[in-house]
């Protein structure tokens, strides 16, 4: 209550917010206070991997640009560059010229394919033989011929192109690369956000620490209280994890560690394949702890885990 506090109720003046906070953070503890203290945030041009590993935290709500319902079909027009990540270590590589060839190369194929989607799609299913519920208050579907409306027909035929086109970017989409830029938006309270913050700033990725950096100036702005111990070095514990589970991948499972070359041809399947829920889940539990770190598919971790002791397997 504020009286507790030494300040009357409405009297409180913008000068004296400050010191407020730092008083109740003294009498509530930084991380208690922290879990009530929330704030929303826009990551505007990230990776699909850094969007990966900002949701990977879980405790936010989170709401991303899905590639099931958005084109990227067309250049940026500032720089005339397809959407994609470029990261500046790689590009000062040996293989920055075979990166970006090979970049453009998918986005290329992409587009092509998009298109071509659409019109393969609009043949498959005519508008005057679809249907859509589009009269207000009323849950039958009617097909365009049945509507003599102009705002329902036009209604109609929005309904029609945002279904061919989600169609054609839901099935087109498997040419889109891991860099494929995105757009995040991110409430989370201050807990979450000190956590995401260090753990951002403890990787190895330029990606990553250049969005801790933008996030914390941001935050700095809100909630400066609740995110003033994440520190721009990263943190001990997480660059120890990671790289112990390296040591462990080169150790344990040395074929995973290292790229064997192979260059086979991506195999697509009908059926999703579910992770079962039997003897074999400490070996998935694992896999997938690995995975992020490894240069193989999940697949080959799990047969390579499968073929290890349980004693062993607990070990890890």
């Amino acid at each position: 209550r504020p009286q507790e506090l030494g300040v009357k109720i409405g009297g409180l003046r913008e000068g004296k917010l400050e010191a407020l906070i730092e008083r109740i953070l003294i009498q509530y503890g930084d991380d208690s206070v922290q879990e009530l203290e929330f704030s929303t945030v826009l990551f505007n041009s990230v990776s699909n991997l850094a969007a990966k590993a900002i949701e990977d935290r879980r405790l936010g709500a989170y709401i991303e640009q899905s590639s099931r319902y958005v084109l990227y079909t067309e250049r940026d027009p500032a720089t005339n560059n397809w959407y994609y990540y470029r990261d500046p270590v790689i590009l000062r590589s040996m293989h920055g010229q075979a990166f970006v060839a090979t970049m453009d190369k998918c986005f290329a194929l992409y587009a092509d394919l998009a298109d071509k989607l659409q019109a393969h799609y609009k043949k498959l299913k005519p508008i005057d033989q679809v249907e859509y519920a589009i009269k207000p208050n009323d849950e039958k579907k009617y097909k365009f011929s049945e509507l003599d409306d102009d705002r329902q027909r036009k209604a109609f035929k929005r309904s029609y192109t945002f279904d061919i086109r989600t169609r054609a970017c839901d099935t087109a989409r498997i040419m889109l690369p891991a860099a494929t830029i995105t757009n995040l938006a991110m409430v989370a309270n201050g807990r979450t956000f000190e956590h995401l913050l260090k753990r951002l700033y403890s990787s190895d990725f330029p990606e990553f620490k250049d969005i801790a950096n933008r996030l914390h100036d941001t935050l700095n702005k809100v909630i400066p209280k609740y995110v003033k111990r994440a520190e721009k070095n990263g943190v001990e514990f997480w660059k120890k994890v990671d790289a112990d589970i390296r040591e462990d991948l080169k150790n344990v499972l040395p074929e995973c560690a290292r790229w064997s070359g192979a260059m086979e041809e991506v195999k697509l399947h009908d059926i999703p394949r579910l992770i079962r829920n039997d003897r074999k889940s400490v070996e998935h539990l694992l896999a997938a702890a690995y995975y992020v770190y490894a240069k193989c598919d999940y697949d080959a971790i799990v047969r390579r885990l499968s073929r290890l002791s349980p004693e062993k397997l607990i070990s890890h």
